[in-house]
């Protein structure tokens, strides 16, 4: 099953899996470690419009 869940992705499953449970397991703890250093924000956030060339447009 897992081998089409996840066709025509750049990694293995088994690889994509590992990683999804290493975040669950871990993501917490990160959270708690750094969340006293990061900056209060509020729930409104804004984007400053970007500009790109597309041939020479």
């Amino acid at each position: 099953m897992s081998q089409n869940l996840f066709k025509w992705k750049h990694y293995e499953s088994e690889i994509i899996l590992l990683c999804v449970r290493w975040v669950h397991e871990y993501s917490p703890i990160i959270d708690e470690k750094i969340r006293n250093h990061l900056k209060e924000t509020n729930d409104s956030w804004r984007v400053d419009e970007t500009y790109i060339k597309v041939k020479r447009k």
